[in-house]
């Protein structure tokens, strides 16, 4: 039951001597030719799904280009005699920039918990940050900088330098990431 240890290994006699329920010849046939049938059309969507994956990052990159530059909004502007007129201004202007850290790998409680521990590696998935690989303990995030949601991520650091992400919950990130925390989400 639930109190039991698990089992290391079993006996190769033990073993041999198990009963193991066996369908009819053709059934087994059957199952095996379904299973090949299934399995071939997992491959092809999977196949699928890889070059999806690429255009959509070139979507929302080109979005992102459209809507920075006016280009999203001219048809709706035309139409009601707006004009472009985007502002410049710093990004310290817009919030308060922010490094992580990462809290000692020697402190076995800081790792586990529910706070989000954002690395390069979690911004792979897109531009929303709802989960992370890692996650940290109250401890762990005490020990960090802890950011609100809809703080601008943007890595710092190596070959992943630029990726950027949104956080859509609270949590932090390791030193390799800068965040902007934009004044009016605190």
């Amino acid at each position: 039951a639930g109190n039991q240890l698990p089992m290391r290994n079993i006996a190769q006699d033990k073993l041999k001597a198990l009963p193991v329920p066996l369908g009819p010849e053709a059934e087994q046939k059957r199952s095996a030719d379904k299973l090949d049938t299934v399995l071939t059309r997992v491959d092809a969507v999977n196949t699928r799904l890889a070059r999806v994956a690429p255009l959509l990052k070139r979507f929302r990159q080109s979005v992102l280009a459209a809507a920075t530059s006016g280009r999203l909004t001219e048809d709706w502007r035309h139409q009601r005699g707006k004009q472009w007129s985007p502002t410049l201004k710093k990004v310290s202007d817009i919030g308060d920039v922010v490094t992580g850290n990462t809290p000692s790998k020697k402190i076995d409680d800081a790792f586990g918990g529910q706070w989000l521990f954002v690395k390069p590696g979690d911004l792979d998935l897109g531009y929303r940050v709802l989960d992370t690989s890692e996650k940290l303990t109250d401890l762990g995030a005490g020990m960090s900088r802890v950011l609100p949601e809809l703080t601008v991520l943007v890595t710092c650091i190596g070959a992943t330098i630029g990726k950027t992400g949104l956080l859509r919950r609270s949590g932090a990130t390791n030193q390799q990431i800068n965040a902007v925390v934009c004044k009016g989400t605190v």
